[in-house]
């Protein structure tokens, strides 16, 4: 770190290297004893001491110019050691306070939707109704078992060509958020063989169910087809309540976002 361009600090300062050059000039001394004539002739007894200068004799002139002289260059060197080349602090880099993530707004969301749009509005906020089915390994799954996480119903079909280009969003879904925060329950009611073979073929990471009918209001693959299409999915918060609702194919940003929106 330099004070000035081609001066190194040592541990004193910058410019005590050049110090003893400066004191071996003649110019420095005619600089320092000319300032302390000067303040000598303003002082309040200036007539007494020139006087005693004029009444010495040359040689005593001389050793007084010289004992003047030195004690201006150790005045000069001190002010400099102390004050003229103290090495600076570093300057701290400025800190900003940390910005707060907001959350964004589900009007926000479904103003940004391109491929989807919302469905089932007047179930919004309502408990969702419980409903117990089986996946394809044959374990058996109660929405109400879930309390305490987010929950994405997704009604599909191995048939439908939206819902295969959904696929790949909901797999780097599960891979992204854990499974004690969100469960994603995708619900078919095709057979369990063909459902299965599907699954295996695409690496579907997530829950699938199997529905077989009689699913309650407003679920049912084929209630849902019938009123809406599919895919469809269901957001279900954390106390059981249908949060949001929609249809058309979801990218992984959107999913995102309706889980974070308030």
């Amino acid at each position: 770190m330099n004070c000035q361009a081609g001066i190194p600090y040592n541990r004193y300062g910058c410019w005590l290297d050049r110090i003893p050059f400066i004191f071996t000039t003649p110019q420095f001394y005619e600089v320092c004893f000319a300032a302390v004539l000067k303040i000598i002739y303003t002082a309040d007894d200036s007539t007494r001491f020139v006087r005693t200068v004029i009444n010495m004799t040359e040689q005593n002139r001389q050793a007084a110019i010289w004992k003047a002289v030195t004690i201006s260059a150790i005045i000069v060197a001190a002010v400099v050691i102390v004050a003229g080349c103290k090495k600076k602090s570093p300057k701290q880099p400025e800190t900003k306070p940390p910005q707060q993530k907001h959350s964004p707004s589900l009007n926000n969301v479904i103003k940004a939707a391109r491929t989807w749009g919302p469905a089932y509005k007047s179930w919004y906020g309502k408990m969702a109704p419980d409903f117990t089915l089986t996946d394809i390994t044959g374990k058996r799954h109660k929405l109400s078992d879930y309390r305490g996480k987010d929950v994405m119903l997704v009604f599909w079909g191995t048939w439908c060509p939206p819902c295969k280009m959904e696929i790949p969003h909901l797999i780097e879904l599960r891979k992204t958020v854990s499974q004690d925060k969100l469960a994603i329950l995708a619900i078919s009611n095709e057979k369990p063989e063909v459902v299965k073979k599907f699954a295996a073929d695409k690496k579907m990471n997530y829950t699938l169910l199997l529905e077989q009918g009689g699913m309650p209001k407003p679920f049912g693959v084929m209630r849902i087809y019938r009123t809406v299409g599919v895919p469809c999915s269901f957001f279900i918060d954390p106390e059981g309540k249908i949060k949001f609702a929609t249809v058309g194919l979801l990218s992984l940003d959107s999913m995102e976002a309706i889980l974070q929106a308030e």
